[in-house]
């Protein structure tokens, strides 16, 4: 609880979207932001790709996965995949896209 406005310690490493270092009272307003941890979403079939910032370092220690790109079928999450930088999400998110409009073609092809 931040009583004196004061940011306190967190035990997370938490990053903006340029991966700088954050206190906790920065992630909460940051978070708060639709756009912000928004990337991408979009929509192919009954598929959804949606990449989003974290901000929390969910990845293996050497590589934060700050960012996330879910893969939902009927709102069911399907594939998960976690980037550590902006850039490489874009294309994680891009390459996820590729993938199922391939996938949606092949299935009304059959």
């Amino acid at each position: 609880m931040l009583e004196d406005k004061t940011p306190q310690p967190c035990s997370a490493h938490l990053y903006d979207r340029l991966g700088v270092p954050i206190d906790l009272a920065r992630f909460i307003e940051l978070w708060r932001d639709q756009r912000y941890r928004r990337i991408a979403r979009d929509h192919v079939g009954p598929l959804c790709i949606d990449t989003t910032w974290l901000g929390a370092d969910e990845g293996p220690v050497e590589r934060p996965g700050l960012f996330e790109t879910q893969l939902f079928m009927d709102r069911i999450p399907t594939r998960r995949h976690l980037y550590s930088t902006f850039v490489e999400a874009v294309e994680g998110h891009s390459r996820t896209l590729d993938t199922a409009q391939r996938d949606v073609q092949i299935c009304h092809q059959s």
